[in-house]
């Protein structure tokens, strides 16, 4: 055993006075040595003290006698001080070269202590150098007393070190050896089966613990948590227990076979209760005869081929898929294997779980064999089929719609709807809103809307109808949309010729009416300017006034069968304005029936929302149901009109309700009853509900008829609601204008129009209404003349302007060039052709107002008054 290891092996008391000794021998030496050296240098300072002292002192008595030249005094002098046994030298040489000496002077390499002194006279007071004084002494004497001194002071350090050592030695043991002794010997009987004894020592407590109070608690601090660890474990071991019972249970409680595999071998290593009931074997069957006894059914399904999914699963990770098994009774059944690559308990292993799906293989055999017998039915139908997924990725497409739309089914099966079957609006040529997910956000079954044409891979139009329905499961959710469609090209063309054929019938009706009223108008016309002139030529003047008045007459109802042809024949632009619909529909209907047998009822909603008519137009159709009611009940009646706010899908509306109690309209006849010039009443003209429809619909309105024979008729209106102003902002600006009408002065007015007759009538109206006037035949020669009466400082103060010059400039060009240079200036339309934008929003264009031709005296200083009151307001 060496050294080293006994030491090792040695208690801490037994190595505290080890360390101990070697200290103290250290310490006692290093003092030693310290203090001889220490004694050593002072017994050579205290030489070089007694030479420097001996200087002072014989060097005046040295001078002295060298200055007597008594020598013998010098000599007896050196002598004498050699008496001391530390001076071995002394030597005095004068001026002169003499030279006086006593003792033995050091050999080389001796330790000497030497100081010259010079020897110096004061001869009344000037200083004569008279020679040196050198003085040698020996260190010999002091090492030797330092020497013998060392065994006295050895000894004493000696003492003084064992008694500090013996004081340590016992301070160390009773403040820290016998309490680490304590706790070494508690810590040795210290049993994690027994952590309830506190460790104490036999030591008055402190306020606050030095380092073994500090280990002290340390140590019942990790006593404690000893315990609670212990506490913690056995709870976990518990949980650990009862966590391996639930994982036995759940692992053979679960009907799906579970294998554990060895990574390595390929062999099973468990499974649960479920593997032996479904392979109705036992433990050790199962544990020895996987692959081979639950394989080998087929030539595919094999144990090479299942030795090869197990290490699959290993390299590349989770397997899934189905495989033909066998029990051990021999009856093959599929199922649906998963496997998974698992490391625990040191090792590789892979966990195989297996479900029986034998029932779910044939069901989906006969699930095929139904969706093949579907798939049949589908592609026998005559109608095109196209089924899609909730994505709108088609998953199937039969032969119909695969001719239609060009696409054979497997190049369309997984594209998007909008690849292969692309609708557009035939009219608009935009494309048509996706009808996949118009069913599923609605979730009902949705048809496309008229007019829709498909446009197939190769180019080719066709126009179809189709509808579309969601596909349901079984608990009712949406899982794909199926869309039926056909061609309906022929269908369509023949109901386009068929509806030509009804127009060419009814411009026939209306050519028949149009030429019947116009010839019995121009029959009153002609007949009265006739009998006018009679009486002009055989120069009497009585009756011609009634007779032009009677003729003018006839004019103006020429003008209301025109404006009506207008409003019919896609024209007569409304002018519309935010306007009053209870008031227009009370004023209109009361007049129709004033002084009949019809009475009305109203029954409007409070706070109707606001509405943009033209209030002329809605009246004209307002009357003309009121008519309409009115004839169908001859012997008197009541008529209902109804007025309240609507709301649909489209938008929000108002809805007007005109109910009879009349003989009602047979079914055979109310598709026509908008049809101009027809009509079932004697003395009518057919025209009041075709321009009433006309005229709704300009107003982007809906007018429908509902009717019952024997129990009336309803006509229902939807206008359209705005959000521009309110009814209270009605009429503002005309209604004051109407309060207060102003005369206007006399000014200059141009007129611009294609038709000299008409120039030369209009000229003679202004001229009675007291104007000048300024004619031009087109918009160029209007431009032209205006420049140069702007350019004098004579602008005329309004021109009247045709909007239609036929091979020239009109109305609506010149008056851009005009305003181009005199944004000032005031310009009023005129045309005969009220279909035209110009005519409804003549603002927007630059003009003032806008005037109908033919028109009255009366209707043209209307215009002149409104717009020069709107100039004198600064508007």
């Amino acid at each position: 055993m060496g050294l080293g290891h006994l030491y090792r092996q040695s208690p801490l008391l037994t190595r505290m006075v080890l360390y101990l000794a070697v200290f103290g021998v250290l310490v006692v030496i290093l003092t030693t040595v310290l203090g001889s050296t220490s004694e050593y240098r002072y017994k050579i300072e205290h030489i070089r003290q007694y030479i420097v002292g001996l200087g002072q002192t014989q060097v005046p008595v040295l001078s002295r006698n060298l200055w007597t030249m008594n020598d013998e005094a010098v000599r007896l002098q050196l002598s004498s001080l050699l008496q001391n046994r530390d001076l071995v030298y002394l030597e005095v040489a004068d001026a002169s070269g003499g030279l006086f000496k006593d003792g033995e002077r050091p050999s080389a390499g001796e330790p000497v202590i030497s100081q010259t002194f010079p020897l110096i006279y004061d001869a009344n007071g000037s200083k004569v150098d008279l020679g040196r004084f050198l003085v040698c002494a020996t260190a010999k004497g002091a090492w030797r007393d330092v020497v013998n001194d060392i065994p006295l002071q050895l000894g004493l350090n000696v003492v003084i070190v064992v008694l500090i050592c013996v004081f340590v030695f016992f301070l160390f043991y009773f403040m820290v050896s016998r309490h680490l002794k304590r706790i070494a010997c508690f810590a040795a009987e210290l049993d994690f089966d027994n952590l309830e004894r506190e460790l104490l020592l036999n030591r008055k407590s402190r306020s606050r613990p030095d380092e073994l109070g500090r280990i002290v608690i340390a140590f019942n601090e990790m006593r404690r948590r000893l315990i609670a660890d212990r506490d913690m474990m056995a709870a976990q071991q518990t949980r650990l227990l009862e966590g391996q019972q639930k994982y036995e249970t759940i692992y053979n409680a679960a009907s799906d076979a579970i294998f554990i595999h060895d990574a390595v071998t390929g062999a099973v290593e468990e499974v649960n209760l479920s593997m032996l009931a479904m392979f109705k074997c036992s433990y050790n069957e199962a544990l020895s005869g996987f692959p081979q006894e639950f394989t080998e059914v087929d030539e595919i399904h094999t144990p090479q081929l299942a030795r090869r999914r197990i290490e699959a699963a290993i390299k590349e990770g989770p397997q899934r898929f189905e495989w033909h098994a066998r029990r051990s009774t021999g009856e093959p059944f599929w199922a649906e294997v998963g496997m998974r690559y698992a490391e625990f308990g040191g090792g590789g292993h892979v966990v195989a779980v297996v479900r029986d799906i034998e029932s779910r293989k044939q069901m989906e055999l006969a699930l095929k064999a139904e969706q093949q017998r579907l798939l049949v039915t589908i592609q026998g139908i005559g109608d095109g089929v196209i089924t899609t997924d909730t994505r709108g990725r088609i998953t199937l497409i039969n032969r119909v719609a695969q001719k239609l739309t060009g696409w054979p089914q497997l190049e369309a099966c997984g594209r998007s709807l909008s690849e292969v079957f692309h609708i557009v609006n035939e009219q608009s040529g935009q494309l048509c809103e996706d009808p996949v997910s118009k069913v599923l956000a609605s979730g009902k079954i949705i048809g496309l809307a008229n007019h829709t044409v498909l446009i197939a891979r190769d180019g080719s139009r066709c126009t179809i109808a189709d509808s579309g329905a969601p596909i349901r499961d079984g608990s009712g959710s949406i899982n794909g949309v199926v869309l039926v469609f056909s061609d309906v090209t022929a269908k369509t063309r023949l109901d386009a010729d068929l509806q030509r054929v009804k127009k060419l019938e009814a411009v026939g009706v209306l050519a028949g009416g149009i030429a019947h009223d116009f010839n019995n108008i121009l029959a009153a016309i002609l007949g009265n300017i006739n009998m006018a002139r009679l009486e002009l030529e055989a120069g009497s003047n009585s009756g011609v006034d009634e007779l032009l008045a009677e003729a003018e007459r006839a004019s103006l109802r020429a003008k209301g069968l025109t404006g009506q042809l207008l409003t019919f024949a896609k024209g007569g632009e409304p002018i519309k304005d935010v306007a009053n619909l209870d008031e227009v529909i009370r004023d209109s209907a009361d007049f129709v029936l004033r002084g009949s047998k019809v009475s009305c009822r109203y029954d409007f909603e409070t706070g109707l929302w606001p509405v943009m008519i033209d209030s002329d137009q809605i009246s004209q159709v307002i009357q003309n149901m009121v008519i309409n009611a009115q004839q169908a009940m001859p012997q008197g009646g009541e008529i209902e009109i109804s007025c309240h706010n609507h709301s649909e899908m489209d938008g929000d509306f108002v809805r007007l309700m005109i109910r009879d109690e009349g003989a009602g309209i047979e079914p055979a006849v109310i598709d026509r009853i908008f049809d101009p010039y027809f009509t079932t009443k004697d003395g009518g003209n057919g025209l009041g509900l075709a321009v009433s429809h006309s005229i709704i619909s300009k107003h982007n309105g809906h007018l429908q008829v509902e009717s019952t024979p024997g129990k009336g008729t309803v006509f229902i209106i939807d206008f359209p609601v705005t959000r521009q102003g309110s009814v209270a902002d009605i009429g503002g600006r005309q209604k004051a204008q109407a309060a207060n009408p102003r005369e206007t002065e006399g000014g200059t007015v141009m007129i611009m129009d294609d038709e000299r007759p008409l120039r030369e009538l209009a000229a003679i109206m202004l001229g009675r209404l007291g104007h000048e006037t300024v004619k031009t035949a087109h918009g160029r020669e209007a431009v032209e003349r205006y420049q140069e009466m702007f350019k004098a400082g004579k602008a005329p103060e309004l021109v009247i302007m045709d909007l239609t010059i036929p091979g020239g400039m009109g109305g609506r060009e010149a008056a851009a060039e005009i305003l181009a240079f005199d944004p000032a200036a005031r310009l009023v339309v005129a045309s005969g052709y009220s279909n035209d934008p110009v005519m409804a929003r003549c603002q927007e264009f630059g003009f003032r107002a806008a005037i109908s031709k033919p028109y009255q005296l009366a209707e043209l200083q209307a215009v002149i008054n409104q717009v020069m009151t709107l100039a004198d307001d600064g508007l």
